[in-house]
């Protein structure tokens, strides 16, 4: 028994795994330890834009139809029967001033003045209401024509704005205290460009619509139909950076073909088309102009100094679109967070993502990840607080438009 139990086969194996466990244990205890490298906390990261006091025209941006300037019934004058009729008399035709529409043979004698039917302004016809050899009498509806000249464009305006309307009247001390003189810009989306022409105010309703208590106001637009080849419209210079096409001067020579940047876009402003309408109002003297996305509750900001942030209240004097209007409150080169920020308090340690240019988010110049990307939470909570401080001040701008900015981009 012995002897089995000094055999190398038993004995061996075992001393194998005492070596083993013994090597095992020595480098459990002696086993190097990792240095510990202070990590301090630099901050949560935020994006800002710099302030910057400079003097901010108001541009109001608000939506419109287009309706007719000039619309006129035709009836007739005698009993009569209809013996001609010009082929411009179909709807949809243009006609000039004077032009003999219509001509009616009468029953009985009469004014043969009043047989001939004439143009009384140039226009379209609208719609035709009589056939040729249809027995009329005096007063039935012969058509109905629209002026071409020009067309107007009927918008709301809350009765808070009005205040910020530049100029106000455009002769004061007249009868007429309600006439206006203010340009603006009409554009009509047509497939993926905007067709643009030019409008003036002229005047506003006395009477505010029964719901949502607005100011119509009412612009004019000359040439609406692009009928005279002498003036601008014809030729449209296409912006790809706005997206849009804007009326460019007649050519010097019409015959040339249109360059790269242009295109014959000749579309009328449909009467009854739904356009956008953008009128500048008033300049808004030493301001600071912020991205909405910066106002917090109750009219606060958060202005980083020294790494810290800071909770500022700030007065604002006008919201429009994506922008709003600081008076005081603020002073230029300070940086404000325009990226949301859970937990800010007065104090909070903060770091600036990237650098940006005065007066613009450095949002565009981040270079890592999705770090102070706006969430739809904070868009919400901007939002609400945008309408929030809306209600308050009921409508006390030239916004900023980045979605505009990272579309250049893109097609760059």
């Amino acid at each position: 028994m012995w002897k089995k139990l000094l055999s190398p086969q038993i004995w061996l194996p075992l001393i194998i795994l005492g070596a083993g466990a013994g090597l095992v244990m020595y480098f459990m205890g002696n086993q190097p330890k990792a240095r510990k490298i202070p990590n301090p906390f630099k901050g949560t990261l935020v994006e800002v834009t710099q302030t910057v006091r400079s003097n901010s025209r108001i541009l109001f941006e608000t939506h419109g139809r287009v309706r007719a300037a000039q619309r006129v019934v035709v009836t007739a004058q005698v009993n009569g029967v209809v013996n001609w009729i010009s082929p411009l008399l179909a709807e949809g035709s243009f006609f000039q001033s004077g032009e003999l529409l219509m001509t009616l043979d009468p029953l009985n004698s009469a004014n043969l003045d009043f047989t001939l039917i004439k143009a009384p302004f140039s226009g379209v016809v609208q719609k035709r209401n009589v056939d040729l050899g249809q027995h009329v009498n005096t007063g039935t509806q012969l058509a109905t024509l629209i002026g071409s000249d020009r067309a107007e464009v009927i918008t709301d305006v809350p009765l808070s704005r009005m205040e910020w309307l530049m100029g106000g009247p455009s002769k004061p001390g007249e009868e007429d205290p309600n006439q206006y003189s203010l340009d603006a810009e009409i554009s009509m989306r047509v497939g993926a460009q905007n067709a643009v022409w030019s409008g003036q105010v002229e005047r506003h309703l006395l009477e505010l619509t029964p719901n949502g208590m607005m100011v119509q106001l009412i612009l004019s637009v000359e040439d609406p139909f692009r009928l005279r080849p002498s003036e601008p419209g014809n030729w449209i210079r296409l912006d790809k950076k706005e997206n849009k096409a804007v009326p460019k001067p007649k050519r010097k020579n019409e015959g040339l073909p249109a360059s790269k940047n242009e295109a014959a876009f000749s579309v009328p402003l449909f009467i009854g088309a739904f356009v956008e309408v953008k009128i500048p109002g008033k300049t808004l003297e030493s301001v600071i102009e912020l991205p909405v996305r910066a106002l917090r509750d109750e009219n606060t900001v958060w202005v980083v100094e020294n790494e810290l942030l800071q909770i500022r209240k700030v007065e604002i004097v006008h919201l429009e679109g994506d922008s709003f209007y600081v008076s005081k409150g603020l002073k230029p080169g300070e940086e404000v967070v325009t990226s949301p920020l859970k937990g800010a308090a007065n104090g909070m340690k903060v770091s600036l993502q990237g650098s940006g240019t005065p007066g613009r988010s450095m949002r565009a110049q981040k270079k890592k990840g999705d770090q102070g990307q706006i969430t739809d939470h904070g868009m919400n909570k901007q939002k609400s607080r945008k309408k929030k401080w809306q209600q308050e001040t009921k409508g006390k701008g030239k916004a900023l438009k980045p979605r505009k900015a990272r579309q250049a981009e893109e097609e760059a």
